[in-house]
């Protein structure tokens, strides 16, 4: 059976509004999105960790392929 989680994160900071672009859910928990206007972030929610990684706007993830290591 799949569960559906949903979460809110919020960043308040008085006179001033970020908003949260072109979010993408990752493997382990973590998410990828742009906030504002140029600034990407790595989020682990259940950690409450957050990291900016780039500069830049509408972020793409991409997952390498498996290595076969059964040589």
């Amino acid at each position: 059976m799949e569960v559906e989680r949903k979460f809110r994160f919020t960043i308040e900071i008085p006179l001033t509004a970020w908003l949260v672009r072109s979010a993408t859910h990752l493997d382990e928990d973590y998410a990828v999105f742009q906030l504002g206007n140029d600034q990407i972030y790595l989020l682990h929610p259940e950690r409450k960790q957050i990291a900016l990684i780039a500069r830049g706007k509408s972020p793409v993830a991409a997952k390498s392929p498996a290595i076969n290591n059964s040589n």
